[in-house]
């Protein structure tokens, strides 16, 4: 993983300590839309709904899949994913 460029997108964190690391904190939509125009692998987001959800009116996303995960909450409430 260190040898793979990263790119964080967030609004909290200043700085990484990764290597390879960059950090986006605002604009991610144009960001993204110039890494997209790159040549190179596919850009994956391994988690924030948020971010997903908020892009996806962008009309960046080729494709978009699902995987469904347990969240440390979930499994807290013995793999049920709604807890009350």
């Amino acid at each position: 993983m260190s040898t793979i460029p990263k790119i964080v997108i967030s609004r909290t964190l200043a700085q990484a300590t990764w290597a390879g690391t960059r950090i986006i904190s605002s604009h991610a939509e144009e960001e993204l839309a110039r890494l997209k125009q790159q040549p190179g692998k596919d850009i994956v987001i391994p988690g924030s709904s948020t971010l997903t959800a908020g892009l996806l009116q962008t009309g960046l996303f080729d494709e978009l899949r699902r995987s469904p995960r347990k969240t440390a909450a979930a499994q807290r409430c013995q793999g049920r994913y709604v807890c009350r």
